[in-house]
């Protein structure tokens, strides 16, 4: 793995080596050397050339993350649709990928992490926040969203908040039952602000979204 000849590939594989040892191990359990350990031959000074900090790490993770789930990405793959059907289909599309299913229930645990919860928490609300500020925008202009202009910003942030963080499962010790009522609070609080999105069908797909993790912990030999 030569560092200077495929640098992408250098980070690439930091990134999935890294990404494997914190969900094994727990964020806090990963030192740098441990990274290092795993690629393969490549030192600890031609990773700090890339990354200079775990922190920085997590960091592109998340971008990565956000890159390759860009909702507005995502949505335009739907030109025939409204906006808020749109973000409707990338949901349910969201809901049946198998990938990105695995990748939900595996970050799980590492949610309950102060450290990875605040950058988990910060990532949120600056980047997919913003890309759904993209999409409330084109929502009022085609009149399928109807959030008052002047709070674009402050709706996206709340459906953020909302979506996903609200709703993850283990923040607080609750049961199946009382995080399935609080879907019903997400569905009453979007339309209020002007974002219809949850209807019969999505509602649907989030509850049973919602049962998967509790089965997956349950896997574990956890209490979500």
């Amino acid at each position: 793995m030569a560092r200077n000849k495929y640098p992408e590939k250098t980070v690439e594989k930091i990134l999935e080596v890294s990404y494997r040892l914190f969900v094994t191990k727990g964020y806090e359990n990963v030192v740098i050397q441990d990274i290092v350990n795993e690629l393969g031959g490549l030192t600890k000074g031609a990773l700090y050339h890339h990354f200079k900090s775990k922190e920085a790490i997590l960091k592109a993770l998340f971008e990565k993350m956000c890159s390759e789930h860009n909702i507005v990405e995502r949505a335009a793959k739907y030109p025939e649709l409204n906006v808020a059907e749109k973000i409707k289909a990338v949901y349910m599309d969201s809901c049946y990928d198998e990938k990105i299913r695995e990748f939900d229930i595996d970050t799980l645990p590492l949610v309950l992490n102060p450290h990875f919860f605040a950058n988990f928490y910060k990532f949120s609300m600056k980047m997919c926040a913003k890309q759904f500020m993209i999409l409330i925008e084109e929502g009022i202009k085609d009149g399928s969203l109807s959030v008052d202009p002047l709070y674009i910003k402050e709706s996206a942030e709340l459906f953020t908040l909302l979506t996903k963080i609200w709703l993850l499962p283990n923040l607080l010790d609750e049961s199946l039952e009382e995080q399935q009522k609080k879907i019903d609070v997400v569905k009453m609080v979007l339309d209020a602000i002007g974002l219809p999105l949850f209807d019969e069908k999505t509602m649907y797909m989030v509850r049973h979204y919602m049962e998967l993790f509790y089965k997956a912990d349950e896997k574990r030999g956890n209490t979500v």
